[in-house]
């Protein structure tokens, strides 16, 4: 289940884009708490705790203990991280109070487990078709990683939501939706074959052929100015 974690953060006072970036230079996050009943508050937390404090398990079912100030500890979780698409750095993060008696909603990865029999063995492929699972629980019993062993499929084979088991954990996520499935070369390759062949609208011309058209119609109205030509 979730571990809890300490942080301290200090409340930051300047706000707006230069305010944030003299920040993020000095080697600090910055940050906003809220809550059901109460209003945000802007935080300033230190670079370097905050991403080995997220190096330590998946940030997003992290129940932390922060404490703002002096103010005493209180239970967030990670909202939000924004990173920067270049560096990849994060630029801001955003927590949410929670309550450890009141259920929360949130969606958490799906980390899969071994290679699929049919791929190994047989020349399959595995697709994935869902990566993310959203449930329903109370914060003390949000697993740390969910896991799905996909070892034992063969091609043909497919895993769905309710196969995955979580203890004290209600899934909201459909049942019968796929999550992975082994799919033979020859199945993808015909998918692939069937979109780009697609029946097109009367009139729409499709990708590949507007060339075959184009190059088709002066031969046609070249034939047609010879015919004009004998006949005069």
């Amino acid at each position: 289940m979730a571990k809890e974690n300490l942080l301290s953060a200090e409340v930051r006072h300047e706000t707006g884009k230069g305010a944030a970036r003299r920040l993020r230079a000095s080697g600090f996050i910055p940050g906003v708490i809220y809550g059901e009943n109460s209003e945000p508050v802007s935080l300033s937390i230190s670079d370097y705790h905050f991403n080995k404090l997220i190096a330590k398990a998946v940030r997003s079912s992290m129940i932390i203990d922060l404490t703002v100030g002096d103010s005493e500890p209180q239970k967030v979780i990670i909202k939000e991280i924004q990173t920067d698409p270049v560096s990849s750095k994060i630029d801001s993060v955003d927590f949410k109070k929670i309550s450890m008696d009141k259920e929360i909603t949130l969606s958490l990865p799906i980390n899969l487990i071994g290679t699929p029999t049919g791929v190994k063995d047989q020349g399959g492929i595995l697709q994935v078709v869902r990566r993310e699972i959203e449930i329903s629980c109370l914060p003390g019993n949000i697993p740390e990683n969910i896991e799905l062993n996909v070892s034992e499929l063969n091609i043909g084979d497919t895993l769905h939501y309710e196969d995955i088991k979580l203890p004290g954990v209600d899934v909201i996520s459909e049942p019968q939706l796929s999550v992975v499935t082994v799919v033979a070369p020859t199945v993808m390759k015909e998918k692939v074959e069937e979109v780009e062949g697609e029946e097109l609208e009367e009139g729409e011309v499709a990708e590949g052929a507007e060339g075959e058209e184009e190059s088709a119609e002066p031969e046609v109205i070249g034939d047609k100015g010879k015919d004009e030509e004998e006949k005069e």
